[in-house]
């Protein structure tokens, strides 16, 4: 699956989060992350971008 850029309310504009990891943050609110990690994201847990996400 190809990554979604999804809105990123809790990044500070740059591309730093204490809450989300925000390295792929655009800077303007917006975070590219994989679908998988949005599921994890929904379902109360933290993705680490660092990590690749095993499928």
């Amino acid at each position: 699956m190809s990554p979604i850029t999804m809105p990123c309310p809790q990044c500070n504009g740059a591309g730093a989060s204490a809450d989300l990891d925000c390295k792929d943050c655009d800077g303007v609110g917006f975070l590219n992350i994989k679908p998988e990690a949005v599921r994890m994201v929904t379902q109360g847990r933290t993705p680490s971008a660092a990590k690749p996400a095993k499928i």
